[in-house]
């Protein structure tokens, strides 16, 4: 199984996958149920970033089963957070909010604010995606309140960049910007990759609004290629968001230049890509 979180912090997706089922059959066999509940967490959360959205239900469903019939309350609340964000990815805001709503006060319960912060960042994505962003705000501000609390630093950067995302929604990209750099700042010193990308891609957006056209694509086309080596899709609703912005560029800009910028990050490396993102300007 530790090998498996290895593979996940490589986004090397095909051996977690591989990995997590081989733990999961040995644990099974053991009897073990605590271990167990750690592969189906690992197998749910690499499925969700593989966008099979069923399968990683049903591995997080059972786990939250396994935990219920045990009184586990931390893996139940793991377990609820897990599903949020499977219907969250669903479209299902209402679901997605009742989940996250549920984990956060068995959070709260047991006194575990750095894990609540977590859950306070994932309850600000239903609102976002709803399209109540004063509310995603409201949420993601406790969650980096929480993150700071608990000194969490890769935490504060999953909130900043929900932020950049939200102030982008509401069309201050120069805020936007911002939080997106600070985002990146610190997920690049972590080598986060899959985190660095959705760093890129918000900036590729606020580029995008700015009229720097040519690094947006850039970074767009970067991001995508570094998704589809690794299968790991944005998610339904992002991925639209994105096309639209794209065809919209698209059909106002020359298409020799917008080809051009989308072979160059199509071909650069990751590194280069977030060396381009920090000479996007506010």
């Amino acid at each position: 199984m530790r090998r498996g979180n290895i593979a996940v912090d490589l986004a090397d997706y095909p051996n977690a996958l591989r990995l997590f089922k081989d733990s999961l059959s040995i644990f099974d066999a053991l009897a073990d149920d605590l271990n167990a509940c750690g592969a189906l967490t690992g197998l749910g959360l690499v499925l969700w970033s593989q966008g099979d959205f069923a399968a990683a239900r049903k591995a997080h469903e059972k786990s939250l089963t396994i935990c219920k019939a045990h009184d586990w309350q931390r893996g139940v609340a793991l377990a609820l957070q897990n599903i949020g964000s499977v219907e969250l990815a669903e479209g299902d805001y209402i679901s997605a909010r009742k989940s996250f709503g549920l984990s956060l006060d068995i959070r709260r319960d047991l006194g575990d604010e750095a894990a609540a912060a977590y859950v306070s960042y994932w309850r600000g994505r239903p609102e976002r995606f709803a399209g109540e962003t004063e509310h995603a705000k409201q949420w993601l501000a406790r969650a980096a309140a929480g993150f700071r609390q608990a000194g969490d630093q890769l935490g504060i950067a999953f909130a900043l960049n929900e932020l950049g995302c939200v102030a982008h929604d509401q069309g201050n990209d120069r805020e936007a910007l911002a939080y997106h750099l600070d985002a990146l700042r610190d997920r690049a010193e972590a080598s986060s990759n899959q985190e660095i990308v959705e760093c890129l891609e918000g900036i590729a957006m606020a580029a995008l609004s700015r009229h720097q056209l040519e690094a947006g694509v850039f970074l767009f086309a970067s991001s995508s290629a570094w998704r589809g080596q690794h299968g790991a899709p944005l998610l339904p609703l992002l991925r639209d968001c994105s096309a639209r912005d794209l065809e919209q560029v698209r059909s106002e800009w020359p298409r020799e230049l917008f080809e051009r910028a989308w072979r160059e990050g199509e071909i650069a490396t990751l590194d280069e890509a977030v060396d381009l993102a920090f000479t996007v300007t506010m």
